[in-house]
């Protein structure tokens, strides 16, 4: 506005300036105009005739009062253009300044009214735009939180005026991305919608949480006098998403993460804190859902270390580095039922490296897919190379990512592979794990289906540490369900896990599935799975995993021994006894 009255006061002066120019002008234009009048008449009087030279300098005068007069009414004119520039040009200013609210007043009808009239209007419009655009950045559309990015400087402040710490809260919706694929967009947007209704309820104050990026929210936690309190707020969070949500005639499972960072020990400022609460988050994602865990200094030498094997996994397929090793499967009939592959690691400036940690790693940078594919192909082979020297034809069991099974491609990479290798279908066993069932069981469909056509089979994997209940199990025709090694090594605890394990076992015959105990370690374990009739056994105590050669060594070592004997001799010891 200060440069608005600026611009009037520098017109009125211009206009003044202007006037008073002309009309100078137009004196001394008079002045001259009598003066060359007298010359002439005294240079060339006395060749005229008598009363001319007063008639020429009349005509002299005249002109020259022609022509202020015209000078005159010139002034005026510029008086009517300059004062609607003037108008129009402070306008123009405060809208670049950012001020839209503007009106400009144009009395006369001319075309400076129609300008002043478009500007009004075009400023208007813009003022709305403007105020839809930074709503946009500010807002988030799906779920009306405020966007931290165009937040920070607000948090920074909060954070500022604290005079308490305060916990700053990274929440992850980890299987947001696969609920898409699985159940649609729509599902997707009122699950976040729901998130974010609980989210303000909890925090009590929408002030305080905020969005960052489509499957991740930030909440602050005020008043932190203790890692317990913390702790404590976090875990009630972590119970509002323990069950399925209802959208759409689906129950929704969500995997929520949070890492958490807390001001001002780890950082003074939101982005700050934010790449910790990250770091953190990355640790709790490998803990599995429904998990938190607090910034310190050793995740981020953690990070590190896996950043080294993000930057070498890829060199690792491409040099050779990856192998695989066989675990024997003995059923209860004393027989060699078949091997699990599983890939291993050995890097040669890291060591060998836990399949824990590459094979989530490559999960995330879907470097499982050539991953996945080489050892579909490899473990093929080995079933081959060992029905040829033994012929025998022993089952081959391989464990499937959901990063690759929810590819377009797979079947056909299947089909593929298994022409290529002549493998029999028959003795094809692909493992996948329970969190498949829930992102993806409606694909799921399709590729059980293809197996059963060529008479492979499907396992379920660990069963008991997920999600999965003994629904999915009447839903998806499997051939094995696999219990995991956790149920194994209660079966003699407290909490009476064998009596759910002999539950489990007579519920999944009655649905003609095969029975596998993952883990089993101790002869006692395996003399109680056997006794509840568990078809195959799988662990330390009959077989660490072994290379190629070793395998092939154990099958001839295993059926020198007559049957009766073979698991006093190989399963005699406990493992590590």
């Amino acid at each position: 506005m200060k440069k608005a009255k600026t611009n009037r006061k520098l017109f009125s002066l211009s206009q003044n300036i202007v006037s008073t120019t002309i009309f100078l002008d137009a004196l001394f234009l008079i002045l001259v105009m009598a003066a060359l009048a007298f010359i002439y008449v005294d240079q060339f009087g006395d060749d005229l005739p008598i009363g001319i030279e007063v008639l020429f300098i009349v005509f002299l005068g005249v002109i020259a009062l022609f022509m202020t007069a015209v000078a005159l009414i010139l002034s005026k004119k510029i008086h009517k253009v300059l004062a609607p520039i003037a108008d129009i040009t402070s306008a123009i200013e405060e809208i670049k300044k950012g001020n839209y609210d503007i009106h400009i007043n144009i009395k006369e009808n001319n075309e400076f009214k129609l300008i002043g009239n478009a500007l009004n209007q075009m400023s208007k419009e813009i003022g709305n735009q403007v105020q839809l655009v930074y709503k946009s950045f500010a807002f988030d559309s799906l779920t009306g939180l405020k966007n931290l990015k165009t937040s920070s400087q607000d948090i920074d402040e909060i954070l500022f005026k604290q005079d308490d710490k305060m916990a700053v809260c990274l929440l992850e919706i980890g299987n947001l991305k696969s609920i898409g694929v699985t159940k649609g967009q729509t599902v997707v947007e009122e699950l976040m919608q729901k998130i974010a209704e609980r989210l303000n309820i909890f925090a009590g104050n929408s002030d305080f949480i905020f969005s960052n990026s489509p499957n991740e929210i930030v909440f602050l936690i005020q008043g932190v006098r203790s890692l317990e309190r913390v702790e404590a707020d976090v875990t009630k969070l972590l119970e509002l998403f323990k069950e399925p949500i209802d959208i759409k005639n689906y129950k929704v499972e969500v995997h929520i993460n949070i890492g958490i960072a807390i001001y001002p020990s780890d950082g003074k400022e939101i982005a700050t804190l934010i790449k910790k609460c990250d770091t953190a988050l990355f640790k709790a994602r490998e803990s599995g859902a429904g998990k938190y865990t607090f910034y310190n200094d050793q995740l981020i030498r953690d990070v590190n270390y896996k950043q080294q094997i993000s930057e070498q996994l890829a060199l690792a397929i491409k040099n050779q580095q990856l192998y695989l090793k066989y675990q024997p499967l003995v059923d209860n009939k004393n027989e060699i039922y078949g091997f699990e592959a599983l890939v291993r690691w050995k890097s040669p400036t890291l060591g060998e490296i836990s399949p824990q940690i590459f094979v989530a790693n490559a999960e995330e940078s879907h470097l499982i897919i050539p991953i996945g594919n080489w050892i579909l192909r490899e473990a093929c082979r080995a079933q081959i190379e060992m029905k040829k020297r033994f012929d025998k034809k022993f089952v081959i069991s391989i464990n499937v990512s959901p990063v690759q099974l929810m590819q377009k491609d797979f079947i056909d990479n299947l089909r593929t592979i298994i022409r290529e290798t002549e493998i029999d279908p028959n003795y094809l066993v692909l493992e996948i794990t329970e969190g498949v069932l829930i992102e993806s069981s409606l694909y799921l469909d399709e590729i059980i289906e293809y197996l059963h056509q060529i008479g492979a089979k499907i396992a379920l994997d660990d069963f008991g540490t997920g999600y999965a209940s003994l629904t999915y199990l009447k839903q998806i025709p499997f051939d094995n369900l696999k219990i995991d090694k956790s149920f194994v090594d209660g079966i003699f605890g407290p909490k009476k896990d064998h009596a759910i394990i002999a539950t489990i076992v007579q519920l999944v015959h009655s649905l003609d599935i095969k029975v596998i105990a993952e883990g089993v370690e101790k002869r006692r374990q395996y003399e109680y799975l056997k006794q509840i009739a568990t078809d195959v056994f799988q662990g330390f105590l009959f077989s660490k995993p072994l290379t190629l050669d070793e395998a092939a060594h154990y099958i001839d070592q295993f059926y020198k021994v007559a049957k009766g004997r073979r698991i006093d001799v190989f399963a005699g010891k406990d493992f590590n006894e």
